[in-house]
């Protein structure tokens, strides 16, 4: 496997009288014919650009003939100064799919997380509540709010009586 970090340095000027779209796909068709002829992965570390968007793929900086040319696109997110993230997969010969990330800076290395992926992106009230409601089928919420409540940070128990609302 060859890491390329980061993709910009090396890809050098685009061709005079190309399109943007092509250019870029030109760019990444390099490294593709590089990686196709010695059956190797290569893997070109590219930026996001600082808009977000519902479509990971349009985030990832310039048009959309990096994307279009690579066999995969994987797009990390994660908030500013958070050590957890969403990694994004898709492409050719990979199912589309979200994983839940966090960062072990002990290791410098990322540490895929169990569950789904919003597991990991709702609050903690939620979470508890959610972790409750799964080890408890068929849990109501007033029978259950004792259990519950005793699991939640104290901060979370005014905004989880909102969850006592929608039961019986």
């Amino acid at each position: 496997m060859v890491v390329i970090d980061v993709f910009a340095k090396m890809r050098g000027p685009a061709p005079q009288g190309v399109s943007a779209y092509d250019a870029d796909y030109v760019a990444v068709g390099y490294a593709k014919r590089i990686a196709d002829h010695y059956g190797i992965a290569v893997v070109l570390v590219h930026h996001v650009r600082k808009a977000g968007s519902d479509d990971f793929l349009t985030e990832v900086s310039g048009t959309n003939g990096i994307a279009g040319a690579a066999d995969a696109t994987l797009v990390l997110k994660r908030a500013r100064g958070q050590a957890d993230g969403i990694l994004h997969v898709t492409g050719r010969d990979v199912d589309e799919a979200e994983y839940a990330l966090q960062f072990q800076a002990a290791s410098g290395a990322w540490q895929m997380l169990d569950g789904p992926v919003t597991d990991h992106t709702i609050g903690d009230t939620r979470a508890v509540i959610l972790r409750h409601v799964r080890a408890h089928p068929g849990a109501r919420p007033r029978t259950s709010w004792p259990r519950c409540r005793s699991s939640m940070p104290r901060t979370s128990v005014v905004p989880a009586r909102a969850w006592l609302r929608m039961g019986n």
